[in-house]
């Protein structure tokens, strides 16, 4: 392997015990070189409860606080994790109101703290926080504002 040079000065890989312990690093979990404080693994972590990042050990370690929360080796796969609930998911209003497209609907809306306003037409579609309905009356198209509506009314 050729010598690589950092502006001048030669850098050399360190991968010894010896060269770790003359850096004065913390110890890994797993670490067992001789001179290496004991370091909690997720299997006893319990005997090391209490003690904040940097306590010291009866040993005279130190407790690196990043060893301390180890993650989870469990790979995440589809298998193991629920699946993402979406706005297009039939448990929220979206998702259901677009199950409903091309219905006659009557919509109450509240506006203010006290006024129901409703309007009545073909359901046209179903947007993130909006919805489109052409109205009877008028056959106008009017944008609804999606966080503001109370009651929806399905005609069968």
């Amino acid at each position: 392997m050729p010598q690589q040079t950092f502006t001048g000065y030669p850098i050399t890989p360190c991968v010894t015990p010896e060269c770790v312990r003359a850096l004065n690093l913390p110890p890994l979990a797993g670490d067992t070189y001789a001179g290496a404080a004991p370091v909690p693994s997720t299997s006893n972590i319990g005997a090391f409860q209490g003690m904040a990042g940097g306590q010291t050990l009866a040993q005279g370690g130190m407790v690196p606080q990043s060893t301390a929360m180890q993650q989870s080796s469990t790979p995440i796969t589809p298998m193991n994790q629920p699946m993402p609930l979406t706005v297009e998911n039939l448990m929220y209003l979206n998702g259901y109101l677009r199950t409903q497209i091309g219905r006659k609907v009557t919509v109450e809306f509240l506006v203010g703290t006290s006024t129901i306003v409703d309007r009545t037409g073909i359901l046209l579609e179903v947007g993130a926080n909006y919805i489109l309905i052409n109205e009877t009356e008028t056959d106008d198209i009017l944008a609804c504002d999606f966080y503001n509506i109370k009651f929806v009314r399905f005609y069968y």
